[in-house]
């Protein structure tokens, strides 16, 4: 996911990928490649399930339902009641 991520976010994706690879690799259970070609999969899989079958649209629905009251609270202040993931437009 390190395609979308800029700045410090980037840093954090691979601080991740690097914290979760590197004891494999120390302790001689995986190669390199075959921790990448693992997570590729793994993440190309985890994509697929989660924006292209229903269970994308019932996370967003839960989520945004959650989340409404901080929304809507959030939308009545001045300069946040003006951005659109605030105020619904």
């Amino acid at each position: 996911m390190s395609f979308f991520a800029r700045g410090w976010r980037l840093l954090l994706v691979w601080a991740i990928t690097v914290t979760g690879i590197l004891p494999r690799l120390v302790a001689g259970a995986h190669w390199g490649a075959d921790a990448f070609v693992g997570g590729v999969f793994l993440s190309l899989l985890a994509l697929a399930w989660s924006c292209y079958t229903p269970l994308g649209y019932h996370a967003s629905e839960w989520l945004e339902k959650i989340t409404l009251p901080i929304t809507s609270r959030l939308a009545k202040l001045p300069l946040l009641g003006r951005m659109s993931i605030v105020s619904g437009r």
